[in-house]
């Protein structure tokens, strides 16, 4: 028998009340390459009885975009205002740790049009305050000018045009709005949710369906060789960016998270820091600047992990009025149980969501008679960076997160699922349903809930991909045997 998904749309109230209950809170395109001239080159007849047909003028086909609100129509006077927030730690070993926090509103207005290499330009103009107290980062784009042609949108600093965005196919060589993109690197989007974002709390935030734009880069202090685990480095590191676009208002938000650690000499440190921009005014909205803007808003800050599940820390309680889209699926699908580099075996949806629900149905692997596991990730949002919850052949499950490295891991044990609840058997099917806020998480295994999530610590507290995985334990069986699932169904707000 298979166990179907739940309908594809379906009210986050009731998402977000299961949470509650399980955790005790309150609560896509083508290029068309024809000319389209249809010019009749050949010489006329004198033939009496076929008079001569004029050949008639055809126009080039405009080319089909996959983003097309994304070509936008700027004029001057068009503005977008941004609010800011900025925090950073360090941590030195017998020194303790120190903390700051910084936040701010600006505005980009365009200004006077003016040709470059062929395309109208607006200078850019920037007003407001947009760097931190200690100089460190400046939130603006650096942008001179920025302009649109019939696919794209571009910026320019006076000289050459730089791809911020291509709404031909999604994927481009360029920059990005806010300029920390590396304009020799092909950047590619993937459609996400305003309001699965941390930001999208933030006063004058509008949620709604976007496309984002990822980059990531991280070292571990150690790696597996041949099976063994050797750690050459005295230092890792992770960066995490993320821009954000919406149709017919263009850039709407920006996130950069970076993390680094040091231990060599019997001595350890750390730092780590996170950047937020989000769009709250635009013209291209229909707003207008306010004379006076309004206070930046405070913070909740997580409390450190203490073993027992935190009070949902400043998430807004949904309301019934709020839906759950479908984002992917339903899909089916397999994973191979190869042991290749030590690596988990899965599969990416290419969502990118903080709030969601992943309901999919896995079929136990024939590993003759072996141990077998299979389950869920999600905030994907580097190699190191995730949240991730399985199911094993022993009726156990476990939920455990990574910060930007394998030593960042936090887990907690392995808890037994009712024999009554999870089929064992070989070739039995299971129904796995997680439903994630910001800070928790329930998980169901064929329609009972099993237990509940804490995602308030540190690790990946920023929206990223989901993906199923199988195969999780060293102690698994890697005999080649297909792992299957089918109704992949992903959902968010």
């Amino acid at each position: 028998m298979r166990f179907k998904p739940s309908a594809p749309i379906l009210l986050l109230v009731v998402a977000f009340a299961i949470i509650a209950v399980a955790c005790g809170g309150d609560s896509e395109g083508g290029e068309d390459g024809g000319n389209g001239s249809g010019a009749d080159t050949s010489q006329a007849t004198s033939t009496p009885s076929r008079p001569t047909v004029q050949p008639t003028a055809t126009s080039t086909p405009k080319p089909v975009l996959r983003h097309p609100g994304l070509v936008l129509e700027l004029q001057q006077g068009d503005f977008w205002e941004f609010r800011w927030m900025f925090s950073d730690q360090s941590c030195a070993q017998g020194s303790g740790c120190s903390s700051s926090e910084d936040g701010g509103v600006f505005t980009v207005t365009l200004g006077e049009p003016q040709t470059i290499r062929d395309v109208e330009m607006f200078a850019i103009s920037v007003s407001g305050r947009h760097t931190t107290n200690d100089g460190a980062s400046n939130l603006a784009p650096g942008w001179n000018y920025i302009g649109a042609t019939e696919t794209q949108i571009v910026a320019s600093d006076g000289f050459s045009l730089v791809t911020i965005f291509d709404a031909l196919d999604g994927e481009w060589i360029g920059g990005g709005f806010f300029y920390r993109f590396s304009r020799s690197e092909t950047h590619a989007s993937r459609p996400t949710s305003i309001g699965s974002q941390p930001f999208a709390s933030w006063p004058g935030v509008k949620s709604g369906p976007a496309v984002s734009v990822v980059r990531s880069d991280s070292q571990s202090m150690c790696d597996v060789i041949e099976g063994r685990r050797i750690c050459p480095n005295d230092q890792s590191f992770s960066i995490s960016e993320t821009q954000y676009y919406q149709d017919e208002v263009g850039p709407v938000g920006y996130t950069f998270r970076s993390s680094a650690s040091f231990s060599g000499g019997g001595f350890f440190s750390s730092s780590s820091d996170e950047e937020t921009v989000a769009l709250v005014r635009s013209s291209l909205r229909g707003d207008a600047i306010p004379a006076t803007p309004t206070p930046f808003p405070t913070r909740a800050v997580p409390t450190p992990p203490s073993g027992e599940l935190p009070p949902r820390l400043g998430v807004p309680t949904p309301t019934p009025e709020i839906e759950l889209d479908v984002y992917f699926g339903p899909e089916d699908g397999s994973l191979t149980l190869v042991n290749i580099d030590d690596q988990i075996p899965d599969f990416e949806t290419g969502v990118d969501l903080l709030i969601g629900v992943v309901d999919v149905v896995f079929v136990n692997p024939d590993v003759g008679g072996g141990e077998w596991s299979y389950g869920i990730t999600f905030r994907h949002s580097a190699e190191e960076e995730f949240h991730a919850v399985y199911v094993t052949s022993n009726g156990q499950w476990q939920h455990f997160s990574r910060g930007g490295t394998g030593e960042s891991q936090v887990s907690t044990p392995l808890q037994s699922v009712s024999p009554a609840v999870m089929d064992l058997t070989p070739g039995g099917e299971n129904r796995v349903f997680v439903a994630f806020d910001a800070d928790q998480a329930a998980l169901f295994v064929n329609g009972d809930l099993v237990g509940g999530l804490d995602l308030s610590t540190s690790n990946a507290r920023v929206s990223g991909d989901v993906r199923v995985i199988a195969g999780v334990l060293s102690t698994d069986t890697y005999n080649g045997a297909e792992s299957e699932y089918y109704d992949l169904t992903v959902l968010g707000p």
